[in-house]
């Protein structure tokens, strides 16, 4: 069985280092203390990042990390100040850690058994935040201290009152205090936002959000696991997948080759974690949503699901604030925040819901079919459609999924669109073939073109993301929306339109580079050589 890879060669992050690293000269040169909340959805990098600062601290210097944990039954109260605690008392030697400790021991003594020294009963946690104060001033005349403290979504109360009161009252010491959280497991009700709140209304706190890779940087990173150039069709692969996650994209090189085509079991149990700890409502939103697409429109999931219009707005609710699900700005669309937590969802599948929730999204579709733009039309070649409305399913387009694999989840052979069967009814519009010309030129090209074009009128029409200057009399214009997914929805009425003007030839600027805009891409592709 293929095991994890990660590369021992730092990659990207080279500000957010900066600026930590500057934090840590200004604590120790100017014993100006510092607090630095990291954040980042999992598996984007932050313990990474943290490593690497810690790497880079020169001696003298002292690092302390406290982890939060995940405990669903109860709390434990001061979890990561223990850790920290008992790795000073590892650390220091006896003279040390008792001129540390030593004024607070009664009351530290609760975080600490190994001092041999009684608890003093009836502490009020007051107390204990200044004899922890006081313990790290004195430590830090000693040593300058780098305190993290990990997982900060995770913490219990006692921990959070900490933070902030650690945060607020650390001035003149050679400390930074770094805490590091999960900004995707921040619903709207989770108590680490107050925290957050109250520490940047103090302006005590810098923040740091790490955001996933860009193309370049996963390219750099399994560079450096593999040890060598990647493929371009590598990179493609495993960047469209993760999402530019880290730890999503480490995962998924270390099966590659066995898993192209899917997901490896140890992620999809990862990625569906999260999923399973959601009512059932919303993991069937989720489902849902997962068969129609990478998006789905607001008024096609409601018609596929099938369920009360308040069971539906609650389960998306739900997923929304949990961030599985995000909503477009015009809150007409739903999208999963990660590609791979769709694809786990629909993996998940049985197959005989698969089969009928296919079935009736190609049911809603053929009564609806400009819905579909809004949807499953954004993904490109990530999806393979399939038309389940007939007594026989159709494959109108292959994409990621093999035919023997939608074959074998449907449980029965598919047609192809030109076998010579009569088309099945409720076909969706998954192509469209302009009877004009269609050209797919780069922006350079396509503003030489214009700027070469003769006074007489011709029957041409240009499809740009801005409006070229100097356009020849005759030449139809429509702006390219800035938006994937708005280019996406209106790309194939575009199509028509011109269609219907008699444009006898297209000129299309190629959309942005990225995965974004694979789906746009693709189709110009596919409408180009029609």
């Amino acid at each position: 069985m293929a095991t994890r890879v990660s590369s021992s060669q730092f990659v990207g992050r080279r500000a957010e280092l900066t600026r930590l690293e500057a934090s840590w000269k200004a604590a120790v040169v100017d014993e100006r203390a510092a607090t630095v909340l990291l954040s980042g959805e999992a598996g984007v990098g932050k313990s990474r990042l943290v490593a690497e600062l810690v790497a880079r601290i020169p001696e003298p210097s002292l690092v302390l990390i406290g982890q939060c944990f995940d405990l669903v039954d109860r709390a434990m109260p001061f979890g990561p100040i223990v850790q920290v605690m008992r790795t000073l008392h590892r650390t220091l030697d006896d003279a040390t850690l008792e001129a540390v400790i030593g004024p607070g021991r009664d009351e530290l003594a609760v975080l600490l058994p190994e001092i041999h020294t009684p608890a003093r009963e009836g502490i009020v946690a007051g107390a204990l935040f200044e004899q922890l104060l006081g313990a790290f001033e004195r430590l830090t005349e000693r040593v300058p201290t780098l305190l993290v403290l990990e997982d900060l979504h995770w913490a219990d109360r006692s921990t959070r009152e900490l933070f902030v009161y650690l945060a607020r009252s650390l001035r003149t010491a050679s400390m930074v205090l770094v805490g590091t959280y999960r900004s995707d497991d921040l619903h709207r009700r989770h108590p680490l936002r107050g925290v957050l709140a109250e520490l940047d209304r103090s302006g005590a706190v810098e923040r740091i959000e790490l955001a996933r890779f860009d193309r370049d940087e996963v390219r750099e990173l399994i560079s450096a696991i593999v040890g060598s150039e990647p493929s371009v069709e590598l990179v493609d692969r495993t960047y469209r997948r993760s999402d530019g996650n880290a730890f999503f994209a480490e995962e998924l090189l270390a099966v590659d080759d066995e898993y192209r085509a899917s997901m490896p079991p140890t992620l999809r149990e990862i990625v569906l974690a999260r999923v399973d700890g959601l009512s059932e409502p919303a993991q069937y939103v989720l489902r849902c949503a997962a068969v129609i697409g990478r998006s789905a429109d607001h008024r096609l999931l409601e018609a596929a699901a099938g369920i009360p219009r308040e069971d539906l707005l609650a389960g998306l609710r739900e997923a929304v604030a949990h961030q599985i699900l995000v909503t477009d700005v015009d809150g007409l669309e739903y999208r999963f925040r990660h590609a791979l937590v769709r694809e786990a969802v629909e993996d998940d599948l049985l197959p005989g819901d698969r089969v009928a929730l296919h079935t009736r999204v190609a049911e809603v579709l053929a009564e609806h079919p400009i819905w579909f733009d809004g949807g499953a039309a954004q993904l490109g070649i990530e999806s393979a459609i399939v038309d389940c409305s007939g007594d026989r399913p159709v494959l109108l387009r292959p994409g990621v999924l093999t035919r023997e694999r939608i074959e074998s989840a449907a449980g029965v052979p598919l047609l192809q669109p030109d076998d010579g069967s009569p088309p099945a009814p409720g076909t969706l519009p998954s192509h469209y073939a302009p009877r004009a010309a269609l050209r797919l030129m780069t922006t350079p090209m396509l503003r030489t073109a214009l700027e070469m074009l003769g006074a007489e009128p011709l029957k041409l029409a240009v499809y740009s993301r801005s409006v070229p200057s100097g356009v020849a009399t005759g030449v139809r214009h429509r702006r390219m929306p800035a938006r994937p997914e708005q280019a996406a929805h209106e790309l194939f009425s575009v199509l028509r339109e011109l269609d219907r003007e008699g444009v006898h030839l297209i000129w299309v600027e190629e959309p942005p580079p990225g995965p974004e805009w694979e789906g746009v891409r693709d189709r110009l592709v596919r409408a180009a050589a029609s």
